[in-house]
């Protein structure tokens, strides 16, 4: 009997390791609101929307302990558009004549897998681009679909400068160092004997120094001769005074030699009123705003949008919100605050009003 009790004690053990060294969990956002949208020359346009503060999602992502430092991570993640329950997203994969573009692709986010070891991580499939993650850390309510600099200052490198995420790459990032992390990203353009066909390239240096933390980026992407087709450079910073926080993003996107370069600007702050509430405010400028779908830009296509909110925290993972803003749009301009469906025409203003609710798990 009690050498019984001793093996089952010693499988007991054994199974808690190996619980411990590997784990998957299940995480995600669903949020949903009312968007009300008014566009000069084209009137109002309302609806329950989606993804106003957060983009609705889900995922699962997982760890490893390999040993010896080392540790095995994966990432699978796919939007969700609450308002209608369809989940998925579109992908665009390749360029040129390998270009594909696919809806309603389960895993749109990332789907990915990575090796972690003392002095950094490699992590291969598809994932953000390093320009959009910085664009995330400098947005003042971290990557808002409203007004923020995740809306409307993200101007993207690549062909399709919508699509803010890289599939078929890998990413190379240090550990941080006396606070400074480096990466360096590859996006494969997959052309049977043309390893720079439409291939794409990024770096990025991230450094932390107790309350301020400042990234810059520069990404530049081939031509289907492998020459430069266009780049982008970007420096943003956010500070922590307590009382309030600010942020500040600025980027260039060099065009192909037949196209005015794209320029933007984004400043925010936000600053808690008493324990549940905090107020957020975000100015955006962009010069020469480019399509959406493609590297084209237009001389004179200026826009700025200014936007006003309040995060109500109802727990540590459900928050309500309000918003409000306005967008003045020049010649070709077609910037627009949320609903991606709303959008003005060319050098319209538009001004709009969202209030949600925003629940994580």
């Amino acid at each position: 009997m009690k050498k019984s009790l001793i093996a089952l004690a010693a499988l007991a053990t054994v199974a808690t390791a190996a619980q411990a060294q590997s784990s998957v969990t299940l995480y995600g956002i669903v949020d949903m609101g009312y968007l009300n949208v008014k566009n000069d020359g084209t009137g109002t346009y309302n609806k329950a929307d989606s993804g106003t503060l957060s983009t609705s999602r889900w995922g699962l992502r997982g760890t490893e302990d390999l040993g010896g430092g080392m540790k095995a991570h994966f990432n699978l993640e796919s939007e969700i558009a609450a308002d209608t329950g369809v989940g998925g997203g579109t992908v665009v994969a390749g360029a040129g004549s390998n270009a594909t573009s696919t809806t309603g692709t389960l895993f749109n986010r990332a789907s990915n897998v990575s090796l972690e070891t003392a002095v950094g991580t490699i992590q291969l499939g598809r994932m953000n681009k390093l320009e959009y993650d910085a664009v995330i850390a400098n947005d003042v309510c971290g990557g808002c679909n409203f007004g923020g600099a995740t809306r409307t200052g993200y101007i993207g490198s690549g062909i399709y400068r919508d699509d803010a995420r890289y599939a078929n790459a890998v990413v190379l990032r240090s550990a941080k160092y006396n606070g400074l992390s480096l990466a360096y990203q590859h996006q494969f353009g997959e052309q049977a004997g043309d390893a720079k066909y439409h291939s794409s390239d990024s770096v990025a240096a991230d450094y932390t120094f107790q309350n301020l933390r400042v990234i810059a980026t520069y990404s530049e992407d081939k031509d289907s001769m492998g020459g430069k087709y266009s780049s982008v450079k970007s420096m943003g910073a956010n500070y922590d005074f307590g009382v309030v926080k600010v942020f500040a993003y600025d980027a260039k996107r060099d065009n192909k030699i037949d196209q005015p370069d794209t320029k933007v600007l984004s400043l925010g702050a936000s600053a808690p009123i008493n324990a549940k509430v905090s107020a957020l405010v975000a100015y955006n400028r962009t010069k020469n705003q480019g399509s959406t779908s493609a590297n084209t830009a237009t001389v004179g296509a200026d826009s700025n949008t200014i936007s006003v909110g309040l995060l109500y925290a109802f727990s540590k993972r459900t928050t309500g919100y309000a918003f409000y803003g306005a967008a003045h749009n020049d010649a070709g301009a077609t910037q627009y605050l949320a609903g991606t469906s709303a959008r003005p025409t060319a050098g319209m203003d538009q001004k709009a009003t969202a209030v949600g609710i925003r629940h994580t798990f």
